[in-house]
């Protein structure tokens, strides 16, 4: 079977992924708990109706293939996807992904990992 992907129609600029990188929302108080990585929102698009994803954003590279051309790179990490049961119950699971994402164009592709 092969991997869903999904059009990225809307993402974020190139500053909202650098916050999602180095930018946590550590708290001073030891009691709270550490979110050791920020969302950001992605728009996505699979089969004509669009989605709008929570993401986590684990790692960025440059992408080579394009010839390390500022605007493009390549995402990893994990986003909110909506699932069924199977007993017809909608729940939400976080799923690992990677994506191709130019953020001149705020465009590129998502492909969900396998788990």
């Amino acid at each position: 079977m092969a991997a869903k992907r999904f059009l990225i129609v809307n993402g974020p600029s190139k500053w909202d992924l650098i916050l999602a990188l180095f930018d946590t929302t550590e708290d001073l108080d030891p009691s709270r708990i550490r979110q050791s990585d920020r969302l950001v929102i992605f728009e996505v698009n699979h089969e004509g109706k669009n989605w709008e994803g929570k993401i986590h954003i684990n790692g960025v590279k440059k992408a080579e293939e394009f010839c390390f051309q500022d605007s493009d790179w390549n995402l990893e990490g994990r986003c909110v996807f909506p699932e069924k049961s199977p007993l017809g119950e909608r729940f939400i699971r976080w799923r690992p992904f990677i994506a191709h994402f130019n953020t001149q164009t705020r465009k590129g592709w998502l492909e969900l990992i396998k788990t």
